[in-house]
């Protein structure tokens, strides 16, 4: 009988950690609720000049859109300053009307 009341309160201290992770609905939902824009994506970027330098650069995913929109935008300019093309007051290359 000893032996059964020992394993019976082993089995609960290995057990309790597991069910109070698992009961715990703030944990489940904050994981499953994460906003993926939120996510942080780390890319390498060669060095300018050197064949073997590399930079790690990490930054969430909505901060590479941003960028990513940014430097389309900036070539959109460029190009239209190149050319001649009027831009609207967006900064964006005004479309034949």
């Amino acid at each position: 009988m000893t032996r059964s009341a020992i394993l019976i309160v082993a089995a609960m201290a290995v057990a309790a950690p597991s069910a109070a992770t698992a009961g715990d609905p703030s944990q489940n939902q904050t994981a499953q609720n994460a906003d993926p824009s939120q996510k942080v994506v780390c890319k390498f970027i060669d060095t300018t000049g050197s064949r073997l330098s590399r930079n790690r650069d990490c930054r969430t995913r909505a901060q590479w859109e941003r960028e990513s929109q940014q430097t389309g935008e900036d070539v959109e300019r460029q190009r239209a300053r190149a050319t001649g093309d009027p831009l609207d007051t967006s900064g964006r290359v005004a479309g034949p009307h």
